[in-house]
């Protein structure tokens, strides 16, 4: 059996109803309550038991049971089963920590299930206690909450992003623009970046659903909150769009200035390699075994000497007014 923890809303009046699924029915009996069961690690017979309490339906209680399933909203007659992630990702770390959070919001209560994520849920509770004027919004005020928390922890993800890319975005004009040993934590920052748009991206077609179809199941004064969270997990996508896009230029303005920067070198080393080859093509000439003008005599010095210097000190200046070296 997992840890089960029931509260209740009413008349502004948050309390808790201990653990016993039993007592779900008397508190929906009570016509202005709103009923928040929250399952933490779900034994075999706890959703059981929900399912045939509520009415939940069968095929979301089995992706409930399963890991690793997507964000998603799904709409069945009774309730609405919602699937998203907590996610953080601390300072200095590639690693984006994710935990799943599944939802069953029906008309006057909300179940969630999951495993690990107790900070989360204890930072719901606060922020629903600080928000207690809001409980007459019902349901509604419960979901916000919920997604709520969730999003901020999005924005706090987004914030360790662009911290990222744009210490990588100067950094790229410097005479080492990324450290090729670095290039591994590059790379998981970037797949890191893509699971995390992996996850915003349906919760915000999701939320989007929601306000489209669902706002008649919740009450008036919800909706105003309902359609806010939903504007902020479409804005925390379309930032995550634009840091998507900031990568891929980096990544191709890096090719571009290291393509530049090399073949610089590559005219530096080529142009000393010129000016080095005349003085060795004229000594070369004058040491070999053969008579030739000048043989044993200090004009063949002098005009070995002249011609080296001057070939090199020509291919010296022709290099440098055209940048090479």
């Amino acid at each position: 059996m997992g840890t089960i923890t029931i509260r209740a809303f009413e008349n502004g009046v948050d309390h808790e109803d201990g653990a016993d699924l039993d007592v779900v029915s008397d508190l929906l009996e009570r016509p202005k309550a709103t009923v928040w069961i929250d399952v933490d690690h779900p034994g075999p017979g706890d959703l059981d038991h929900l399912a045939k309490e509520l009415g939940l339906h069968h095929l979301a209680v089995e992706d409930t049971l399963e890991e690793h399933q997507r964000d998603k909203l799904i709409h069945y007659d009774h309730h609405l089963f919602l699937i998203c992630h907590a996610v953080t990702l601390e300072e200095g770390s590639t690693e984006l920590t994710q935990t799943e959070i599944d939802a069953f919001v029906g008309d006057r209560w909300m179940v969630t299930v999951h495993e690990d994520s107790g900070k989360v849920l204890d930072r719901v509770r606060r922020r629903l206690e600080r928000a207690s004027d809001r409980s007459g919004a019902g349901v509604g005020y419960l979901l916000h909450g919920l997604l709520d928390v969730v999003i901020d922890g999005y924005y706090e993800v987004l914030d360790r992003f662009e911290d990222y890319y744009d210490e990588a975005a100067e950094r790229i004009f410097s005479d080492q623009p990324i450290d090729p040993g670095k290039q591994r934590e590059w790379f998981e920052m970037r797949r890191a970046l893509n699971r995390f748009d992996r996850i915003v991206t349906p919760l915000g077609d999701g939320l989007a659903s929601l306000v489209a179809r669902d706002l008649d199941m919740f009450t008036e004064s919800a909706a105003p909150y309902l359609r806010d969270i939903s504007a902020e997990i479409a804005r925390a996508g379309t930032e995550v769009d634009a840091l998507r896009e900031l990568v891929g230029q980096i990544t191709e303005v890096n090719m571009t200035l290291r393509d530049l920067r090399q073949n610089a070198v590559m005219k530096q080393v080529t142009s000393w390699a010129a000016i080095i080859a005349v003085p060795t093509l004229v000594s070369g000439y004058y040491g070999m075994n053969v008579p030739y003008p000048g043989s044993d005599q200090v004009s063949g010095v002098v005009t070995a000497t002249a011609v080296s210097l001057g070939a090199a000190g020509f291919l010296y200046i022709l290099f440098k007014r055209k940048g090479w070296i």
